[in-house]
């Protein structure tokens, strides 16, 4: 156990140094692909404060992205009509906070998926808007996992309904 103390105070000692050096020196070329504000700022320890101001504004972005995507994507409005659909019937059946809360998971997981899938596929128009296989299989890709989350939130969704409709059918499940 003081071996270990010892060790640790050691390692320390000849880590902060260097780590001290590192953090003082600045690079002359900012990296590739870097924010470049975001980075300045760091450099400088101007980082702006908190405002609630600038968060509102930001709620006003996000908010703004999600009405772009539920205006351009035919998928995201499928989604938000099933998601409706769930809901009614949810309520109809007077289901479970514990099923509330499995279907709710479940939709926001379809549509966080569909809502990242639609920001990837404009970035990807953005840096190669001619046609790039590369590029398709990427989007291909992003669009499968929309599918996967979407086949996945309808088995959860018959999971959890199922015995609902089942009972109120009078058909017993096992």
């Amino acid at each position: 156990m003081v071996c270990c103390a010892l060790i640790s105070i050691f390692l320390a000692g000849l880590i902060w140094p260097i780590r001290y050096l590192l953090k003082r020196m600045r690079p002359a070329k900012l990296p590739p692909l870097m924010w470049q504000l975001a980075y300045v700022a760091e450099l400088e320890n101007t980082a702006p404060k908190f405002s609630v101001s600038a968060r509102l504004e930001s709620v006003g972005y996000a908010l703004s992205g999600l009405a772009f995507v539920i205006r351009n994507e035919h998928n995201a409005r499928i989604h938000i009509a099933a998601a409706i659909f769930v809901a009614a019937i949810g309520t109809f059946y007077q289901i479970s906070g514990s099923d509330w809360l499995i279907l709710i998971l479940a939709i926001i997981g379809v549509l966080f998926a569909e809502t990242i899938n639609t920001a990837f596929e404009y970035l990807c128009d953005v840096v190669s808007p001619q046609k790039n296989e590369a590029v398709k299989h990427a989007k291909d890709i992003a669009a499968g996992a929309v599918l996967i989350t979407a086949i996945g939130a309808v088995i959860i969704g018959a999971i959890v309904l199922l015995p609902y409709v089942m009972h109120d059918l009078g058909v017993g499940v096992a």
